[in-house]
């Protein structure tokens, strides 16, 4: 857990088990992600909502009044959770959308991308991640409308 203590963003907690369980202490000041400078919360959030299994950390880090630099590996944890242990896996990412929807379907990750009709027939989304067993991530109509609008007019440009 990170929190901005007198204008800087210092690690208070770290839960036991992640790879930074090994590498951060509290007290540590993160200043950047990837090279990018973190002076708040919501950067700090939007940086690591990017990140996936098997994407690559770097974390700058100020501690005891020295810079560092911070390298880690984002692998799948192991876990004795059997709810996680299922035919198809959660797909790599499956959070820190900024608006999406989830609907009950057993599906597996690799056949995520198809579309979402409501009972009536209505096109409601695209499937675009697995959540858990049971659970699919979809992403509405309207942010696939926009995303399309922006895609035409920077083609017309």
């Amino acid at each position: 857990m990170v929190f901005k203590e007198d204008g800087k963003m210092m690690v208070k907690d770290i839960a036991r088990g992640y790879p930074a369980d090994q590498v951060l202490k509290i007290g540590d000041q993160i200043i950047s992600i990837n090279g990018k400078a973190i002076p708040d919360e919501q950067v700090y959030q939007q940086e690591m909502n990017r990140l996936v299994m098997g994407d690559h950390l770097s974390l700058g880090i100020i501690r005891e009044n020295k810079t560092l630099t911070i390298d880690l590996d984002f692998k799948e944890r192991l876990t004795r959770d059997i709810t996680l242990n299922y035919k198809g896996k959660r797909s790599l990412r499956s959070d820190g959308f900024e608006k999406v929807f989830v609907q009950d379907a057993a599906i597996p990750s690799d056949e995520c991308g198809g579309p979402v009709f409501d009972s009536g027939g209505n096109f409601m989304g695209i499937n675009i991640a697995r959540h858990s067993r049971t659970a699919t991530i979809i992403l509405p109509l309207d942010v696939i409308k926009k995303s399309i609008a922006k895609m035409m007019d920077s083609a017309k440009s």
